[in-house]
Order: structure tokens, then sequence, then C-alpha cells
């Protein structure tokens, strides 16, 4: 007998009791046995036994199974049988929602599917941001969002999505909605998640198949529209598929499709009811109490589940990086279980928020940051065939040649003015926008292609010489001090070693970046954009200061001022048009030019004005000089010591007019007489000297 026993008693150690629900404490490990597609019968039946417990991972991880406060919200409410429901009646939607509906459904078979999502003005960061997944996963043709307030439709619209957002009707809404982000569970969080239920309620009503998404949901695969469409017609009695929470019983409300049947307009009528009785209680919470009631056998069930491993939320993928640590892509990422800011900062650290640059505007290492395959914008120009060759931004191609064509006149015509001040300092300058543009015209247009693998180097190398152009502009600022004497080797290396230097550091990090070398990442490029907009910038400003200054003291024409005011200009109104309106653009010109486009020419001018206000101040306009005048220089710098002696007091004292040779200009001890007049103004004047 005692032997019987302990026979007994090892046994139990070695098989656990099957009754305990070991879906919920497997869950802190990973994921949970078998598939979890099947159906929510088989994750909570009985009749066949559990699978083995995965080991925990940590017990904070165990502590994040437990469920949300919202899902633990008593309801008292009682859901409709399914025999004693009554479909609703409501009136025919307004011609230009129809309209609109219509335009952006997506037929498969007998489904009318519309991928939609509502959402307020506060939400308008995430809503551009789940945008942009749509356009990554070109989806972006037929989508539709609904917006509670005016500002969230005057955002989408202003941003070129004037086709897919629609005004809800205020004879929708139950109650009247906040216009900010709601926090979680306050006041008004649950009204909004009413709201959703509301919407949903009234396409099904119109025989749409809605396909729900909150917008704190970021797609990420494009074959997400295909596996969807497979599991709905996987079997016959699937009307609705949604994603889940931890426990694989409690269904997500964020993210689901259903078909327009009764059984899912029976849900949607009574999650309202339960949530007009019972305002604490959240749309998911509504649902969840009334699945609990169905049959949910996995066989024939109406509903069905999506696999966590590829639609997980947000605790799987933040926390566990599942499924990307078993080396799988995600079809998409819920950034629930996310309060407030960590929502979007969770989402920039996974490389997931797409808001502002490269979303707007295509930049050459936009494809090489936020995702392992890069961001794109969210409209970008279209592409032309040459040759067999797909040519990406062909107008911006063709301003980077005349650019090219242009700065190689310019650097002609500076090079020909011997006695300037800076023309060697300036010259360098010129030589590195020259080779930023030669680099971004084959970055961007695509001649390099993206998947070539030199073009993370290729384009580490355009972003050292962005920086290293701005910092040699910011040094020819100072020329005009001679702080060192311009021309000397002082004044030249010191140009070319801190510009190199730049150069080298910029293009450093831009390599790190791309390639994800610890301590850099792709997904959090932060250090790149420093310097691509804060150190470039400053470089830009201070330059901009120190010629206005070196202006108003040092010389007494004001005419310079304005070339300075319009390079400032065309500096600031390209910046504006490439990184604010450029998807607006895109939008209105259907696709031919976007702000690239205009960026490349205004930047263009700017660096024009650049040349314009550095000739204006170096002595006469030699830009279309011929030879006779510039041998007057030639001429000049054989003459002997005292020839320019005798002839100095008929030169100009200013400190910008003197010879690159000399050291200092000395004052003379009378004044000397009034020179020619001249259109320039006086300290631009160079007096005619007739050495025969």
């Amino acid at each position: 007998m005692f032997l019987l026993l302990s026979l007994i008693s090892l046994g139990s150690r070695i098989y656990p009791d099957p009754s305990e629900n070991s879906l919920v404490s497997d869950d802190k490990s990973d994921l949970t046995s078998g598939s979890i597609t099947t159906g929510l019968a088989g994750s909570s039946s009985t009749d066949e036994p559990a699978s083995p417990p995965a080991p925990a991972v940590s017990t904070t991880s165990a502590e994040n199974d437990e469920p949300e406060a919202e899902d633990l919200v008593q309801v008292e409410t009682e859901p409709t049988h399914e025999d004693e429901f009554v479909p609703k009646v409501f009136d025919a939607p307004s011609q230009a929602m129809q309209a609109i509906i219509d335009k952006n459904v997506m037929k498969h078979n007998k489904d009318r599917i519309l991928l939609t999502a509502v959402a307020n003005g506060g939400m308008a960061d995430y809503t551009l941001n789940w945008i942009a997944s749509l356009k990554r996963t070109k989806l972006d043709a037929r989508f539709l969002v609904f917006a509670i307030d005016k500002e969230l439709d005057d955002i989408l619209t202003e941003k070129g999505f004037g086709d897919h957002v629609v005004r809800i009707p205020e004879d929708w809404f139950h109650q009247k909605l906040d216009s900010g982000m709601a926090k979680w569970l306050d006041k008004n969080y649950t009204p909004i998640t009413h709201s959703k239920s509301l919407v949903v309620e009234r396409l099904l009503y119109m025989g749409v198949t809605v396909w729900f998404s909150d917008v704190d949901i970021v797609f990420t695969s494009d074959t997400i529209y295909d596996y969807l469409r497979m599991k709905l017609d996987s079997r016959k009695s699937t009307e609705m598929l949604f994603t889940q929470e931890t426990e694989q019983r409690i269904l997500n409300s964020g993210f689901y499709i259903m078909r327009p049947t009764l059984t899912s307009k029976r849900i949607l009528a009574d999650s309202i009811t339960i949530q007009d009785n019972e305002p604490k209680v959240t749309q998911q919470r509504a649902m969840n109490r009334i699945i609990d009631d169905m049959d949910l056998n996995y066989q024939h069930s109406k509903v069905a589940l999506l696999d966590l491993s590829l639609f997980p939320h947000g605790r799987m993928y933040f926390e566990r990086q599942i499924p990307t640590k078993y080396g799988m892509v995600p079809m998409m990422v819920h950034a629930n279980y996310r309060i407030g800011d960590e929502k979007k900062k969770s989402l920039e650290k996974a490389g997931l928020c797409f808001d502002g640059i490269c979303r707007t505007v295509a930049l050459s290492l936009c494809p090489l940051i936020g995702q392992y395959d890069g961001i794109e914008p969210v409209c970008y120009s279209r592409n032309v065939d040459l040759g067999g060759n797909l040519i990406f931004q062909p107008a911006t191609l063709i301003i980077d040649i005349v650019a090219i064509i242009m700065t190689a006149i310019m650097i002609y015509h500076i090079r020909s003015k011997y006695t300037a001040v800076g023309r060697k300092e300036i010259v360098m300058f010129f030589y590195l926008y020259m080779l930023c543009t030669f680099m971004e015209m084959l970055l961007v247009t695509g001649i390099i292609p993206i998947s070539s693998p030199v073009y993370p180097w290729f384009a580490a190398i355009h972003m050292g010489l962005i920086s290293a152009t701005f910092w040699c502009l910011l040094l020819n600022g100072f020329v005009g001090f001679q702080f060192a004497e311009d021309g000397t080797p002082l004044s030249l290396w010191s140009i070319r070693i801190s510009s190199f230097v730049f150069f080298i550091v910029v293009g450093a990090i831009a390599i790190c970046t791309f390639k994800n070398i610890s301590p850099f990442s792709y997904s959090a490029p932060g250090a790149l954009w420093v310097f691509f907009f804060i150190i470039n910038g400053i470089c830009f400003i201070v330059y901009v200061i120190s010629q206005i200054i070196l202006v108003v003291n040092t010389l007494d024409d004001r005419w310079p001022l304005g070339d300075i005011l319009f390079g400032t200009a065309f500096f600031v109104i390209g910046f504006i048009l490439m990184f604010v309106f450029s998807v607006v653009i895109c939008d209105q010109v259907k696709h031919y030019v976007d702000g690239l486009f205009f960026g490349a020419i205004c930047t263009l001018l700017a660096v024009m004005m650049v040349y314009k206000y550095w000739d204006s101040i170096t002595k006469e306009d030699l830009e279309f000089s011929v030879g006779s005048k510039q041998n007057v220089w030639e001429v000049k710098e054989l003459m002997a010591d005292d020839e320019l002696s005798h002839q100095s007091s008929y030169h100009s004292t200013t400190a910008l007019n003197q010879h690159p040779g000399a050291t200092a200009i000395s004052t003379p001890p009378a004044p000397a007489p009034a020179p020619p007049s001249n259109p320039y103004g006086q300290q631009y004047q160079q007096v005619e000297h007739h050495p025969f």
C-alpha cells in the first residue's frame, strides 16, 4: 500500500492537474501552447488537456499579464438573446457620405470591405502615423477616417487626405465628446470608445464589412489584407475576426473585422446599450461581456482570433520582442498598454513612428532609418522610365543638373576675380555645394538604387558633405573680419581641415546609424537629425548674423543687405516647402512634383544670393567682365611698389577693398579726393588708374 501511494504521489508531480488554467499563467513567458487562431473555445475549453507550461521569463512579465482595469469593470446589463434581437432601422446616409464610403470600399467576393478608424483632433499625430503605415503597406488607396471633430477633418484635409476623411454627423452621437487626447479611463476615454461602436454599427447597416483599426496601430506587412481575406474565407461560419489580449480569452476591440450579419449587429447594439447604461464600461469590456454568452466552439464559432505573434499587442511586442526575437515580422503592432507619452516613445524606439521628416519628404537617408526597410513619404513625385531604368524625382534631377552648371559658372567668375577678399575661401563653399548636389542627384533619383550595397555609404557621404558645406559657409562669414588674413595658409587650411573633420564625423555617425552599429541605431537616428537640423541651422544663422554685422559696421552702402535678405528668404521658403507642405504640393499636382523639387530650386537661389552678396562687397562686379577689365588687375599685380605708393591716395580705405597681399590699410593724413560716382556705392568703388 505504501508503495502504491508513493507512485500516485510521484504521478501527480509529473502530470499537473489539467483543470488548472495554464493558458493564463503560461502567457507570462512568451506565447501559449498550440494555435491561437482556432477560436476562443480553444483557449478556455477543459475538454482537452492543456499544453505543458513554458518557463516564465520574469516576475515583471507575469505581473504584466494581469487584466487591465477596463476589463475588470463589472457589467450589470444583460445582453440580448439571439432570438430576441430586432435589427434597428436607420435613415440613409447623406449622398456625400455615401459617395466617400463607396469610393474607399474594397471589394472581395461578396464583401464590401472598408478599412476605417475613428479619431479626434487630439489623436491627429497618431492618425497621420497610422496613415503613413498604410502607405508603407500599400493600403493607402482606400481607407476612411471618421473624424469626431472639425479639427481632425481640417488637419487631414490640409495634409492632402480630403478624400479619406469624413465628419461624423452630430445625430450619430449619444453624448458630446471632447476634442483632446483622452487619457486612459478618464471621463472622456469611454465616450470616445463608445463613438467607435456607433460608427461601426451604422456601417454594418449600410452593408459594409467593417475592418476597424485604432489609430495607435501601425501596419507593418503589405500582405495583411490578403491574410485577413484568407482568414475570413477559411471557414463558412466566420463572421468576425478579432485580435486578442494576453489571456487569449479577452478580445481586443482595437482591431477587428465584422461582416454585416445579424450577429455582428446584435453585438454592436448590445455593446452600445451597455455603454449607454453604464458609462464606466468601455467598448472592449462591453463586447467581451456579450461574447461570453456566445457559442465559441472553434469548429463552428462565428468568431475567430488572430495569432498573437502576427498581431501583437503592446506588451507582447515592445516588452517581450515577440515575434521579432524569433526572426518574424508582425503584420501590425498595437501600441496599447501604453499611457500618455509612453505610447509615442515606444513607437519611436521601435522605429514605428513615422512623424515629421521622412514621412513628408524623400530625403536620401530615409530609406535607411526607421525600420529595417526604411521610411517612405506619404506622397512623393512619380517616376519615369528612361532606357529601361526607373528614374525617381525627374523634376528634381533637372534642377540638380541646372544647379551644378550654375555653380560651375559661379566658381569660374570667383576664380577670375584675382584681388577679391576671401575668393579662395568662398570657392571652397561652392565646391562643396556642387558635390552635395551631385550626390543628391545620384541618391534621390535612384541612379544608385536603394537596394544597392553601396547606397548606405553614398548616403553617409552625402550627409557628411551637407554638414561640411554649412560649416564652410559659417567660417567664410568670418573671413571679412580678417581674424586671419585671407588667402594665407592659416586661413585656407583652418577651413579645409575643420570642414574635413566635420565631414568625417557626420559621415561616420551616419554609416553607424545605417548599419545599426552600437550605440547608434537606424530605429533612433537622433544624432543624425541633430546635425542635419540643429547644427547646420546654427551655422546658417551665425553666417547671416555675421554678414549683417559686417555690412552695418564696415560698409557705407546697405545694398548688400538685400542680397542677405533674399538669400535667407529663399532658404527658409525652401525649407518650409520641403518639410511642411511637400505632401500638400504633391497631392495637388497629382504627384508630378513634391517639396523636394521646390526645395532644390530655393536652395540654388539661396546659394546664388551668397555669390551675389560676396561679389557685391568685393570691389567691382566682374561677373560679366571681359578680358580688358581683367587685365587691369593683372597690370596692377605687376606695378612697382613706388607706383602703387604714388597712387595710393586714389584708393578706397574700406577694409574689404584691400589687396590680398596687404596686411593693413594706413589712414591717409588728409582726406582723399572724392572718387567718381558708382552705382554700387563708395565702399565698392575701385578708382580707375592708368598705368600707361
